[in-house]
């Protein structure tokens, strides 16, 4: 029988299941931003992701209210949200909100270049879907967006990078309500904040410890690791991301042998009229008129004549 692969929680796919439980979307917060106590929390549906996190759900919370069902008091996970026509869609790995402010917790495995405009892309879906017509302003709620990142942003060795919109000169805060949280899993241990050290230590080395916060984290990824529906979906989605990957990795191929054309076409070009300019040359020290030089090179008159 083949054995199955366990899936960690770092993985995108499992990490949203997990993050279905709306008390550790409380907690979590609880313990990245002290002083803002998340209270009940309120998402949309979404059929499939609430399926699997039925799958892996306590048998005695299948009843809409209590603090640990899934479905109906759960993390609006894998959300994908299209601000506008045409516009760029983006994918959600667990968004949620209470009546004071709205939450995006993204789990990134792997440093990307453009990650700081990916954060800005976000916070403007989310804000742009926030308000309906004839609404004031006033009305927008604080965004907070929190990436999970296994490695150093920036180099500093900080546990958690906090960051809004400020004043350059004088560090004014705007007041535009939009934060960016940064947890750097790879700074020294001594810099964890003590409510977040259990966390980092589970993410980093898969050791849950004591705490109940971590335990319970790490017996949703067991039931998850266990669960045959979530073992299919993660591999449809290891699936198509593949394809998903193969196919851009073509495009991009495609893409830099087009420019590669591109550039060949535009040196020929220059190497073309370059030799017209350089016959044109010769023939006008030999005597040759410039309507007679035009008609043999293809250059107009206005440039035989610049020479």
């Amino acid at each position: 029988m083949r054995k199955r692969t366990y899936h960690k929680f770092t993985e995108q796919l499992m990490f949203a299941i997990v993050m279905r439980d709306a008390e550790l979307c409380k907690e979590l917060v609880n313990r990245i931003i002290p002083d803002r106590r998340v209270r009940e929390v309120r998402f949309s549906e979404n059929p499939v992701m609430d399926a699997l996190a039925r799958s892996i759900a306590d048998e005695d919370s299948e009843k809409p209210g209590d603090s640990r069902s899934f479905g109906w008091m759960s993390a609006e996970t894998e959300k994908v949200v299209i601000p506008a026509l045409l516009s760029k869609s983006v994918r959600f790995d667990a968004l949620f909100e209470d009546e004071d402010a709205w939450f995006d917790i993204e789990m990134q495995v792997d440093w990307e270049a453009d990650m700081p405009l990916r954060i800005r892309y976000y916070q403007a879906s989310k804000t742009i879907t926030s308000l309906e017509t004839g609404d004031e302003y006033r009305k927008l709620k604080p965004g907070y967006v929190i990436f999970i990142c296994l490695f150093d942003c920036f180099g500093l060795g900080e546990a958690v990078y906090r960051f809004q919109s400020l004043e350059e000169n004088l560090y004014l805060p705007l007041g535009d309500k939009q934060f960016t949280i940064i947890l750097n899993l790879k700074c020294p241990e001594e810099k964890v904040p003590e409510k977040l050290r259990s966390f980092y230590q589970y993410v980093n080395h898969e050791d849950a410890g004591e705490d109940e916060f971590t335990c319970r984290i790490k017996e949703l990824v067991d039931r998850a690791n266990e669960s045959t529906e979530v073992q299919n979906m993660i591999t449809v989605a290891g699936d198509n991301a593949y394809r998903e990957q193969k196919l851009k990795a073509e495009i991009e191929k495609l893409e830099a042998e087009k420019e590669e054309l591109e550039a060949e076409k535009a040196q020929a070009e220059e190497r073309l009229i370059s030799e017209k300019l350089e016959t044109a040359r010769r023939l006008k020290v030999q005597g040759v008129s410039a309507e007679v030089i035009s008609v043999a090179t293809g250059l107009s008159m206005e440039e035989v004549k610049a020479l």
